[in-house]
């Protein structure tokens, strides 16, 4: 459907491993977008568009504590979309 992998923290959708380059990508909101971008990271593109997934950057990949905090973040803005969602539409 997206060309990828899909990962779920919880009830969370949060991530993505490219189905093509086999990369990680966590979900970025306000909270955490800045980090991403400090590191010239890209976000995960499909036919349509880009998606609110970034690629996260190796040295997180290798640090399983710092990867857990990355991952944790993108669970808590994956929360707040879905939260933000269900409140539109009622």
């Amino acid at each position: 459907m997206f060309g990828g992998v899909g990962i779920y923290i919880d009830d969370a959708f949060c991530a993505i491993i490219g189905a093509d380059s086999g990369r990680l990508y966590l979900k970025v909101g306000d909270s955490n977008l800045s980090d991403y971008e400090q590191e010239s990271m890209e976000p995960f593109s499909t036919p349509r568009g880009t998606m609110s997934y970034y690629t996260v950057p190796e040295y997180v990949v290798e640090d399983r504590a710092v990867l857990r905090e990355w991952a944790l973040e993108a669970r808590a803005v994956a929360t707040q979309s879905r939260s933000a969602s269900t409140r539109r539409r009622r």
